[in-house]
């Protein structure tokens, strides 16, 4: 860059050099045309000159570099930009993701409370059924030592009723019958008499 620099500064020098050597030149010479306006040509042609190399000069060394930056700036902004779009395009996939991911819990949840109500209403209708059976078992149980104390209270009552009613007929007859024949008459007795089942 400081060679463009130097090499601008010596065109300037040089078209500078050659309007003043025109102009002493000219000055020389009768003034006629466009000198008498105030405008000498070789002056003119090298202002025009000058003008160009500054052109040239501006628009390489100042110029492409000003585009060049205000080119990587424009990049710079649109990656900028993209990059806000993707971040909120992948905000709002993460959101409804993150709503998906709520929607699928929330059902969960209510699968295993519907689940645990199903569980909980089975095991309460084995558990009456089980209760039931056991209820049911524990009464037939109850009939049946109901039945065999009712049979051994009869045959409790019925010894002791032979062994009172033979008291009672020895004191009334004051005799005694051998044991044999005391059961076969108490037997006899009580067959005539059946007791009922309750």
């Amino acid at each position: 860059m400081k060679f463009f620099t130097r090499m601008f500064l010596c065109l300037n020098m040089f078209g500078l050099l050659f309007v003043g050597t025109t102009n002493s030149v000219l000055a020389a010479e009768e003034v006629t045309g466009i000198a008498k306006l105030g405008f000498s040509l070789p002056g003119l042609i090298t202002q025009i000159i000058n003008f160009a190399i500054l052109l040239v000069v501006l628009r390489i060394f100042l110029w492409k570099p000003f585009l060049k930056i205000i080119d990587e700036r424009n990049k710079k902004i649109k990656l900028g930009l993209e990059a806000a779009e993707q971040a909120s395009l992948q905000a709002s996939e993460s959101q409804s993701e993150s709503k998906k991911i709520l929607d699928d819990a929330k059902k969960e949840a209510s699968q295993f409370v519907n689940d645990a109500r199903e569980m909980a209403d089975k095991l309460k209708i084995e558990l009456e059924e089980k209760a039931h059976k056991d209820a049911e078992v524990i009464v037939q149980k109850a009939k049946k030592d109901i039945e065999r104390d009712k049979e051994q209270a009869l045959a409790v009552i019925r010894k002791n009723f032979a062994e009172i009613t033979i008291s009672a007929a020895e004191k009334v007859i004051d005799q005694s019958l051998d044991q044999k024949t005391h059961q076969d008459l108490i037997d006899g007795i009580l067959n005539d008499y059946e007791f009922e089942k309750e």
